[in-house]
């Protein structure tokens, strides 16, 4: 493996009709990462990547597929709708690309600051509100173990004004919800993320997505891991917060 030299990557689950393909991009990376981002994120500095070569990759992801999805999540190390990632030309063309899959919902995986009425109508005009999904990152609704346990920036305000804007513009929020945080114990794993589940319900997300705790190399949680210092939950931790 050559750093740099996958610039794409497709997940396809095929059902009749449809199905779901899951589209990951490369680009910069994350900017959070950048600059010393979350406990259990790998998403670092990454060769810079010209608008050419983000909308390339799509339209070769896209020509891979051998069948026509009804929805696409559409995803990079940090957010498509940050400017700072993916610059608004790269956005457009992307965007004109799955507006060729024409009866596909598009979620826009990104980060909640970056949904914005500017960033939402650039998306919604060339694909439709009925087509369009943002799809956000919180982790946990809970200040402390945001900042302490994940040494994630954004919170709930964040989360609740991209909602709004979102659904002000007739579009769908999902949030994600991380399963696992360090520096807590399994009992309290399991009651931040059902708090953090209910706590997005109730302002508005459409759905949310469970992410387990994914042990990446050259991460804080996995210095603790490897020195016994992190509660991992198990299968059916995930099943009781369910």
């Amino acid at each position: 493996f050559v750093p740099g030299s996958v610039s794409y990557t497709v997940l396809a689950k095929a059902r009749n009709p449809g199905g779901i393909v899951f589209l990951w991009f490369r680009t910069r990376g994350c900017r959070f990462g950048n600059w010393g981002g979350c406990t259990m994120c790998d998403y670092w500095i990454a060769p810079e990547v010209t608008v050419n070569e983000m909308v390339s990759s799509v339209e070769c992801a896209l020509e891979s597929l051998t069948f026509e999805p009804d929805m696409v999540v559409l995803m990079t190390s940090g957010g498509v709708t940050d400017d700072w990632e993916v610059p608004p030309p790269a956005r457009r063309q992307i965007y004109r690309l799955l507006a060729k899959l024409r009866r596909a919902v598009v979620v826009v995986e990104t980060h909640a600051f970056a949904v914005t009425d500017e960033t939402v109508k650039e998306c919604t005009q060339i694909l439709g509100s009925d087509r369009v999904m943002f799809e956000v990152g919180l982790e946990s609704a809970d200040p402390a173990i945001l900042q302490y346990s994940i040494n994630k920036k954004a919170g709930t305000a964040e989360v609740r004004r991209a909602i709004q804007v979102a659904r002000r513009l007739d579009c769908d929020t999902i949030v994600n919800v991380l399963v696992g945080a360090p520096f807590l114990t399994l009992r309290e794993m399991v009651e931040d993320s059902t708090a953090t589940v209910l706590w997005s319900l109730s302002q508005g997300a459409a759905k949310c997505v469970l992410f387990p705790l994914n042990v990446k190399a050259w991460t804080l949680v996995h210095w603790m891991e490897r020195e016994g210092l992190l509660a991992q939950p198990s299968l059916w931790n995930y099943v009781e917060v369910l």
